[in-house]
């Protein structure tokens, strides 16, 4: 008896169990029917790697739905149409948008749909569409990940654009130049001093003259109305100074920028220098006749006119 009051009681929990999993079978499937769902399409332009059937979509960061089927446009392959089921009631505005995006570190792609504006109309009551259409985007990480490889793609460009540039024919080229630079800087150094040494001299010069044209003035007091070797003397010394007056100048245009040499400044520093050489040349002849025969050369009268030479 009591064996069969034990094969009672384990039948009694049996049928208890089995109505109990009926029931909740019921009801959950119950639930499951009484459940609607709004559905969606977007069109992706371009790859969407990771996206499948049943993958997942999200509502501002929330789980509302899956994707119930994905296929190439057959007007234009560069679309994909991603069909989308999602709960009644989610909000999709008509300025929602879609993205992909990645799950965390396991890079499980999934659909992210932003809210959008909430005074805008929402998108299942203003689309003509059916199903509606949800304007897609670039994701974040797809549209950083290009911008990346644009700037790889440039970057490798610029160190090629460099390496070319950087080249032993380029590099010998600049080399030369430097070179040049440093011998035309070094030419003007010494330009530079010869002409100051020059116009040290042209100082001398016209002290000398200055000093010569106050001592025949002197003189001339002196001696009464013979004056014709002063006179020449005054002229020489006049015609010296006006002359190193002149070549300072041509030396300072020579002595400045290069490219304001024109190719007339030689020629003219030339003949100014002869000028030079030239009344240096009469004042010396005179100072050499003085120191010969002072009272005789200072004592002659003034003859014919003799002319300065320029």
């Amino acid at each position: 008896m009591e064996r069969e009051a034990n094969f009672a009681l384990v039948g009694i929990v049996s049928v208890v169990l089995l109505v109990g999993a009926l029931i909740g079978i019921v009801w959950l499937a119950q639930f499951q029917f009484n459940q609607t769902y709004d559905n969606y399409r977007i069109n992706f332009r371009g790859p969407v790697s990771g996206l499948s059937r049943g993958g997942e979509v999200q509502f501002n960061g929330i789980k509302v739905g899956e994707i119930t089927h994905i296929a190439l446009d057959p007007r234009d392959p560069n679309k994909v149409m991603t069909d989308i089921q999602i709960e009644h009631g989610t909000p999709v505005r008509v300025d929602s948008a879609a993205e992909t995006a990645s799950l965390g570190i396991t890079g499980v792609k999934y659909v992210q749909i932003t809210p959008g504006s909430p005074q805008r109309p929402l998108l299942r009551e203003a689309s003509r569409d059916r199903p509606p259409v949800i304007p897609a985007r670039q994701g974040r990480l797809a549209a950083a990940m290009e911008n990346a490889t644009q700037l790889f793609a440039d970057g490798a460009e610029a160190i090629a654009r460099v390496n070319r540039l950087l080249s032993d024919g380029n590099i010998a080229n600049i080399s030369r130049t430097f070179d040049d630079v440093a011998a035309v800087s070094g030419e003007l150094r010494s330009r530079r001093q010869m002409f100051a040494n020059i116009e040290s001299t042209f100082a001398r010069l016209d002290r000398a003259a200055a000093e010569m044209q106050a001592t025949a003035t002197s003189i001339r007091g002196g001696i009464g109305g013979r004056d014709g070797v002063l006179a020449r003397i005054n002229a020489s010394a006049a015609e010296l100074q006006r002359t190193v007056a002149e070549t300072r100048t041509l030396i300072g245009r020579v002595n400045g920028s290069v490219d304001d040499v024109s190719n007339s400044t030689i020629p003219e520093l030339n003949a100014s220098l002869v000028a030079v050489q030239r009344a240096a040349d009469s004042l010396g002849a005179l100072t050499a006749d003085i120191r010969r025969d002072p009272r005789g050369t200072l004592g002659r009268g003034s003859g014919r006119e003799v002319e300065i030479p320029r």
